[in-house]
């Protein structure tokens, strides 16, 4: 544009000058100036003193923004470096030297930086430990470095953590969150025996369980995370995701980091107990992190995602913005509440309309096609072809994509005594094959109150003709109510099928902090490119 031309102009014909070698020494006097004041403060300083940019490194976003109000009402005004520009625990104050300034004012200036850094720390329950642990800063053998900022111990909560469930309590854990998927403990000591002695590294997890406690010993927080190798584009677009599938196949590795993640990939639900009604429960949540943020230093892991909370949680959202986590949309969660109904006509007459069209015509009709069997225990011909099956979902399903699960999961999982597997075969005189191995697999769990509905496996050739994978939703509706089970979890996706039974779409946010954000940078510019 013209001015940008005429500045370019300027500036050219003043280094083309003597006039140059003054302005140049003029600012470097200020700058010398504001790193020799800043040398006798204890601000974290970031930034290179040869340039005029300075940084200040602030840690986490909340404390940046206490600072720049700080600031602000004492008549300086800042900018604020954030994420995406840099990783998330990374926040600091950007500000630069120019030699319009006299030395009155960058004193001013340095003294105010120096005099709120600790509060703004202090009112957000950091140090200038956590801080330069954040940037890597070597500490100083200073022993008044930290003692007047350190943290008030929460004594009036107790954390119990566990990296088995073998040692939590079993009606304790079930009353907090056994009704709310497939990981109540017997649930969970399935996935711990799935995701252990794999091949791959990304097929092996660490788990860890957590409740903290008031004084009384009444439970304000639990949940559990699983630590592994994660795909970086679990939530980014499909259109991104397929993009990123195409490099991994020379690189399978490509974009992917260390996370630890609240729940895991093979659960699905509300994982995170809160009592709210407890005062105390906000500190519970902050001494729940502090305890994830250990494990993350300690095992040098990028990525940490806490996932399936309401989008309307407006204190929770709040509270996890100010400790700079990144809300992250996620597909709908799909539960039928209080299915009632015992017969197809009692099921005709709870849904719509237009669903009962849908139903009648789609699925009762077609239903005589198919022999449909409840298994337990799998042959290993069994087991292998029902893998197929849902390699052949996963390969076209990259809403939310994963890694695919260990080989072995199905051997696993059928020795577990809440899975079973629903098995749709066309009928002898329908099925041209004479093998008739099985077009549809269902992998279910039973949980004491309600029926989950985990993974599908689908043979595409016979999709479109035979309308299976609307067949297998019916089947596994059809058998919890067999259960007599009145609350049926459905999965993530697919709303319009899962809604004509009845389900309610419940919107579902995941919170994200990541530790090097290089690899969503990338994301994100291929998904800008997507959308223009």
């Amino acid at each position: 544009t013209p001015p940008i031309i005429g500045a370019a102009i300027a500036s050219a014909k003043i280094h083309l000058s003597p006039e140059i070698y003054s302005i140049q020494n003029e600012l470097k006097q200020n700058m010398d100036y504001c790193n020799e004041l800043m040398a006798k403060t204890e601000l974290t300083m970031i930034s290179n003193p040869a340039t005029p940019i300075f940084f200040i490194g602030m840690g986490q976003p909340k404390v940046g923004y206490n600072m720049v109000n700080r600031m602000l009402n004492d008549g300086f005004f800042v900018n604020l470096a954030l994420f995406p520009a840099v990783s998330v625990k990374n926040t600091g104050i950007r500000f630069s030297m120019s030699r319009q300034v006299n030395k009155d004012e960058i004193r001013d200036f340095v003294n105010a930086l120096s005099y709120h850094y600790p509060k703004a720390l202090e009112e957000e329950g950091r140090t200038m430990e956590d801080v330069r642990k954040a940037f890597k800063v070597a500490v100083e053998a200073k022993e008044k470095t930290d003692k007047r900022l350190a943290r008030k111990p929460l004594s009036e909560l107790v954390v119990q953590m566990e990296t088995t469930a073998k040692n939590l309590d079993k009606a304790e854990w079930n009353k907090l969150l056994g009704n709310n998927g497939t990981f109540d403990l017997d649930g969970l000591l399935t996935l711990e025996d799935v995701f252990s002695n794999n091949q791959k590294p990304e097929e092996n997890w660490k788990f860890y369980y957590f409740i903290i406690r008031d004084k009384g010993g009444v439970p304000v927080v639990a949940t559990f995370f699983s630590e592994g190798i994660s795909k970086d584009d679990m939530l980014a677009q499909e259109s991104v995701s397929l993009q990123i599938e195409e490099k991994r196949k020379n690189d399978p590795y490509y974009l992917t980091s260390k996370t630890i993640t609240m729940g895991s990939m093979l659960s699905e639900g509300r994982h995170c107990y809160i009592d709210k009604k407890n005062a105390k429960w906000q500190k519970a949540v902050m001494l729940l992190l502090e305890n994830i943020y250990k494990i993350k230093d300690e095992h040098n892991i990028n990525t940490l995602l806490l996932r399936d909370f309401d989008k309307d949680d407006q204190d929770l959202k709040d509270l996890l913005l100010n400790e700079g986590f990144v809300p992250v949309t996620m597909p709908n969660s799909n539960v039928i509440e209080n299915a009632a109904w015992h017969s197809k006509e009692e099921l005709l007459n709870e849904v719509s309309v237009r669903s009962k069209r849908h139903i009648k015509f789609d699925v009762f009709k077609n239903e005589h096609l198919f022999d449909v069997e409840y298994k337990k225990e799998l042959t290993e011909e069994e087991a292998e072809h029902f893998y197929t099956l849902y390699l052949n979902v996963e390969a076209r399903n990259k809403g939310f994509n994963m890694f695919p699960y260990p080989k072995a999961i199905l051997k696993k999982l059928s020795a577990h005594p809440n899975w079973e597997f629903i098995v749709l075969k066309l009928k002898p005189e329908f099925d041209v094959r004479t093998n008739r191995k099985a077009v549809a697999v269902a992998w279910c769990y039973k949980a004491v109150g309600h029926y989950v509905y985990m993974i599908v496996g689908i043979d595409y050739n016979y999709n479109t003709v035979f309308k299976v994978y609307k067949q297998a939703m019916y089947q596994v509706v059809q058998r919890a109510r067999d259960l007599n089970r009145s609350k049926i979890y459905l999965g993530l996706s697919a709303d319009y099928e899962k809604g004509k039974y009845g389900a309610s779409q419940h919107a579902r946010v995941a919170y994200l902090q990541v530790k090097d954000n290089f690899n969503m940078e990338v994301i994100e510019s291929m998904s800008a490119s997507v959308t223009v």
